[in-house]
């Protein structure tokens, strides 16, 4: 029962440093997304009031659609935002007038990159939290009767 009962113990000290690199991703997951979506939001502003009239800029740049809430909504639309304006020289050229530069552009892109890591790994610490959180309670399921 000793054996037992000091198995459970580990398991649950297991589970709360899974839950914490848990919540430290899903901190470092967050800010990320703020910072990205702040500069996203400038830009976005920026390039509306640019192309006001240009009806092929604002299809491109999806300028006329709402900012979604859900992540891969909202990752999908920062994504095509950007690599539009990275690959297309004409748009570029014309951001570059508002401050939108290429270096910006790239930073930017860059960004979105490392904010795909953090959400990869956000998620496998999600997992490994589950996981941890399953064993502990599958643990004291069992020692529970006795």
């Amino acid at each position: 029962m000793k054996s037992e009962l000091a198995q459970l113990e580990v398991l649950c000290q297991t589970q709360t440093k899974e839950s914490a690199e848990k919540f430290d991703e899903n901190d470092k997951f967050k800010l990320k997304k703020e910072e990205v979506d702040s500069v996203f939001g400038f830009h976005r502003g920026l390039l509306r009031i640019l192309f006001i009239r240009d009806i092929h800029a604002w299809k491109t740049l999806c300028l006329d659609e709402s900012i979604p809430k859900g992540y891969p909504a909202w990752f999908q639309l920062v994504s095509n935002f950007y690599n539009q304006l990275a690959e297309t020289p004409d748009l570029q050229t014309k951001a570059n007038t508002v401050g939108v530069t290429e270096a910006k552009v790239a930073a930017q892109k860059q960004a979105i990159v490392v904010l795909q890591s953090l959400k990869e790994s956000q998620r496998k610490e999600s997992a490994e939290a589950q996981a941890a959180t399953d064993a502990r309670d599958k643990a004291f399921v069992a020692l529970h009767p006795q």
